[in-house]
C-alpha cells in the first residue's frame, strides 16, 4: 500500500512492552496523532470531575430499569448542581465523563458500548482519520464498531504494527517506568531518564510511578488479561484481512536511530513510499 494511502494504524501489545516510543516513531512518519484509550478516558474523567457535582452519583442511576437515566435529566442535574462551570461546547465529553467515572468509582466493567462512544467522540474531532491507536480495538466488539466506522467514513485500518516481548523481561522494566502527572509523557529511569530523576523532559512536570507498575502480581495480571482478551481479538483481526507487521519491544542499544529503523524495518514490507 501507498504511503499517502494509510489512514489510520493500530499498535498493539502487552501492558509494558514499549508500545509508546514505536507510536512517536509511527507518528512522526505519518503525521498522525495519537488516540490512547487510557488517555481519552482520564480527559472525559477529569472534565466531569472539575465541575465539582454537589451530590451522590446515584442520583445519575435508574434502578428500577438498571441504567442511566435519560441525558437530558443528567446534563440538567449537571447544570444546576455543580460548583464548576458547564462546559456547553463538551456537553457529550462531560456526560461520557460522568458514566466512566460512575462504573470505575464503583468497581464496575466498562462496557463496550461506552468505551465505543467515548472513541468515537475522540475520533471525530480528527475527522475519523489520521491517528494511531493505542489500547482500541481491545475486544471484537470495538473491533466490528470500528469497522463499521470506518466504513462509514470511507477509509480502513492501514495495518497493525505488534509489539512484543518475554513476559518476564516486560515485568523487571515496567518497574523503572514513569509518567509525567501534567502531559502523560512516558519516562524510564534506564531507557529514557526524567530530568533529575524526576521531572518530564517533554514539560517539566513531576513524574511518578504508576501503582501497578510497582506491583509484580497486577503487572503479571495485566498480562493475562492480554492473552485473554486481546490475543483472541489480533487472530480474528488477521482471519479478516488486517495487515500486521511486528517488531520486539526491546532494543540492544536503545538510541532514537535504532527505534526509528527497527520501526521502519518491521512496516516496510507493507508501505510503499519514503520512511
Amino acid at each position: 500500500m501507498q504511503k499517502e494511502d494509510i489512514k489510520l494504524v493500530c499498535v498493539m501489545g502487552k501492558s509494558g512492552v514499549g508500545k509508546q516510543p514505536r507510536i512517536d516513531v509511527l507518528k512522526d512518519i505519518f503525521g498522525f496523532s495519537q488516540l490512547s484509550t487510557g488517555d481519552l478516558f482520564r480527559e472525559r474523567m477529569r472534565l466531569y470531575k472539575d465541575l465539582q457535582f454537589q451530590g451522590e452519583s446515584s442520583e445519575f442511576w435508574d434502578s428500577e430499569n438498571d441504567t442511566f437515566k435519560p441525558d437530558a435529566v443528567l446534563l440538567d442535574l449537571l447544570r444546576t448542581r455543580s460548583q464548576g462551570t458547564f462546559p456547553e461546547d463538551r456537553a457529550d465529553s462531560v456526560l461520557l465523563g460522568l458514566k466512566a467515572t460512575f462504573y470505575v468509582d464503583n468497581g464496575l466493567f466498562v462496557p463496550d458500548e461506552l468505551t465505543n462512544a467515548i472513541f468515537r467522540d475522540a475520533f471525530s474531532k480528527l475527522n475519523f482519520q489520521n491517528a494511531v491507536l493505542d489500547g482500541f480495538p481491545r475486544t471484537i466488539p470495538q473491533f466490528e464498531f470500528l469497522q463499521g466506522l470506518l466504513r462509514e467514513h470511507g477509509t480502513s485500518v492501514g495495518f497493525v504494527l505488534q509489539v512484543d516481548w518475554e513476559d518476564d523481561l516486560i515485568v523487571r522494566r515496567a518497574t523503572g517506568r514513569r509518567l509525567c502527572r501534567d502531559c502523560g509523557e512516558v519516562h524510564h529511569l534506564m531507557f529514557k531518564p526524567p530530568r533529575d530523576g524526576k521531572y518530564c523532559l517533554k514539560c517539566g512536570g513531576e513524574v511518578y510511578q504508576r501503582t501497578d507498575d510497582g506491583s509484580e502480581e497486577k503487572l503479571r495480571s495485566r498480562l493475562n488479561e492480554f492473552r485473554v482478551k486481546v490475543e483472541p481479538l489480533i487472530a480474528h483481526m488477521r482471519e479478516q484481512g488486517i495487515p500486521f507487521a511486528s517488531c520486539s519491544g526491546n532494543l540492544e542499544v536503545f538510541t532514537p536511530e535504532n527505534l526509528r529503523r527497527q520501526v521502519t524495518d518491521a512496516i516496510g514490507p507493507l508501505v510503499q513510499g519514503e520512511l
